[in-house]
């Protein structure tokens, strides 16, 4: 009788770990494809990274944390004065 209990806890066990596996591999690729595109008139804009840091905020309910991050390099694409894409590179080697 154990042995059948054992069995059949192995079996379950393993067929719940086939089916709760997923393919995150889509997901990312939906991401890529959701990235913003400017259109052909959009004026590029460069970072000056010399003057550009982001600032961050982390939280958790018992405490918040603060840094910055210099950036590495970045372009920012913008149409009759609205932002339509950009493009950042962080130096994470410079995180607070």
């Amino acid at each position: 009788m154990k042995s059948t209990t054992l069995k059949i806890t192995v079996m379950a066990f393993l067929a719940v770990s086939a089916f709760s596996c997923k393919n995150n591999e889509t997901k990312a690729e939906e991401a890529l494809e959701d990235a913003a595109e400017a259109s052909d008139v959009a004026t590029a804009y460069k970072v000056d990274t010399s003057e550009s840091t982001i600032k961050w905020e982390a939280s958790k309910p018992t405490a918040t944390h603060y840094g910055a991050v210099e950036l590495s390099s970045g372009t920012l694409l913008a149409n009759g004065g609205e932002i339509e894409a950009g493009d950042f590179t962080m130096d994470m080697n410079t995180i607070t």
